[in-house]
């Protein structure tokens, strides 16, 4: 009785679940506009940037662009991620939702990096609204200017 029970959980909880789900992917250019260094006696130079960004982003039947404002700091050593951020995203419409976010260095040059983050919606159509993004972020030869590339899902 109890296999069935959970048999029929699943099957009608599973189409509930994919309709509150929504996915996109996005592209995101962001110039970084500031950069603090500090110098830290006994330890690694501490260097946190300020970036602001443009993002378009795809949902199925539709795009939404976006605007951005980042800050990105040194991940604690010893971890996986080599940074950790925040942002503010806001949408044409004015809806609004913040990323806390880390990522990780993947290349030699230090220039490519996979982040990974947390979505929290503010207000407008993400009011009450969580999810997860993913993406890979390439830095410029200007060392200044970031492109981005990714997916996410809002539930």
């Amino acid at each position: 009785m109890r296999t069935v029970f959970v048999a029929v959980a699943f099957v009608c909880g599973v189409p509930a679940l994919a309709n509150a789900a929504e996915t996109f992917t996005f592209v995101a250019r962001t110039e970084i506009t500031n950069r603090i260094v500090a110098p830290v006696t006994g330890s690694k130079t501490i260097i946190a940037q300020f970036s602001s960004g443009r993002i378009e982003v795809t949902y199925p039947g539709r795009k939404v662009l976006s605007k951005s404002e980042c800050a990105t700091w040194p991940a604690p050593p010893g971890g996986l991620f080599t940074s950790n951020g925040a942002c503010v995203v806001v949408d044409n419409d004015s809806s609004q939702y913040t990323v806390v976010v880390s990522c990780r260095v993947v290349d030699d040059k230090i220039t490519v990096n996979d982040c990974f983050g947390q979505l929290t919606g503010v207000s407008g159509a993400y009011k009450g609204k969580t999810g997860t993004v993913t993406w890979r972020s390439t830095v410029a030869e200007d060392n200044k200017t970031l492109t981005s590339v990714g997916t996410g899902q809002w539930t």
